[in-house]
């Protein structure tokens, strides 16, 4: 993925720390958005994709931290492995997402799968998932949701 960085400082989708990369952009109604990971040979498939775009809609509904697939209508029986659980990045509550933040969010997953993000869930070299944020004009995450391919909930 060519048009990804090394973040070389804290950005709203990578921490200075570990070889995360990013990658930004905005939606066509000007809602800022990225993402990071760490590379690896994991790809982002059409399946990881929905699952985590419905990830994204019951957090529209739902005031909770972190939503597994496993028992949701997001449980897609297998089509989506690398896709377990969402978490929502908010440490103190606020958990919800509204209507930009999704959008920019998933924005941000559609970018991811046709751009053929290949990704690690590796803790070894960085946090084992990749995280998907709304970003506020000054470049400052607004809300954002980590996907793991393990249940963290």
């Amino acid at each position: 993925m060519s048009s990804c960085a090394a973040a070389v400082a804290a950005t709203a989708c990578c921490d200075s720390s570990g070889s995360c990369y990013t990658k930004s952009g905005t939606t066509a109604g000007g809602l800022n958005w990225c993402y990071g990971f760490q590379n690896g040979q994991k790809p982002w498939t059409a399946g990881d994709n929905g699952a985590a775009k419905c990830l994204v809609n019951l957090h529209l509904n739902q005031n909770s931290a972190c939503i597994t697939t496993a028992g949701s209508s997001c449980d897609d029986a297998g089509n989506s492995p690398e896709v377990l659980c969402a978490h929502s990045t908010e440490l103190f509550g606020g958990y919800q997402l509204d209507s930009d933040d999704a959008s920019a969010i998933q924005a941000a997953m559609d970018d991811a799968f046709a751009s053929g993000l290949m990704w690690s869930d590796s803790t070894a070299q960085g946090p084992g998932y990749v995280v998907f944020t709304h970003v506020a004009d000054n470049g400052s995450g607004v809300k954002g949701i980590q996907i793991f391919n393990n249940n963290l909930c």
